[in-house]
């Protein structure tokens, strides 16, 4: 008994609050362990495997808003709690923010792609959000930084 009151006391203090937590997998398993589900557990009510919550939870996959939804159900979260300003930035509405960014750099779609390292197709499925398909997180930055010289706030309607 002296054992598992022990290792209890090592998970609470090193658990100690999700303000501490910087990392949304982090986070993730902060809510997880605090709610006393095991990664099997959470995977199964999520329609997801273990493995892809320990690999969200380690950080090898980002949270994107769409699991942040299901998570956030499941353990009674708010979404954005799991989300970091990358996957914030990829919720709906990120073809917006794009298309925002180059209009407001004055560019054809071949243009921006050429800036960014990518094709117009890509910039077009971007755009119109396209099987939710997201740009990288090196690309994120590269349109953060644009948006930021060009003096564009991206959550501004």
């Amino acid at each position: 008994m002296y054992k598992n009151e022990r290792l209890l006391i090592q998970i609470n203090t090193a658990m100690s609050g999700i303000e501490e937590l910087s990392e949304p997998g982090q986070r993730l398993r902060y809510e997880r362990v605090i709610r006393n589900f095991t990664a099997n557990q959470l995977g199964t009510m999520a329609r997801q495997s273990e493995g892809y919550i320990i690999n969200l939870e380690k950080g090898f996959n980002p949270i994107y808003y769409e699991d942040a939804v299901v998570l956030g159900n499941i353990l009674k979260i708010e979404p954005e709690i799991l989300l970091d300003e990358y996957t914030l930035f990829c919720k709906p509405g990120y073809g917006d923010r794009i298309r925002k960014i180059r209009n407001a750099l004055g560019l054809s779609q071949t243009a921006f792609a050429n800036i960014l390292g990518t094709c117009r197709s890509t910039i077009s499925v971007w755009e119109i959000e396209y099987n939710n398909h997201h740009p990288s997180r090196k690309i994120y930055d590269k349109l953060m930084e644009l948006a930021e010289n060009k003096g564009v706030n991206i959550y501004d309607s």
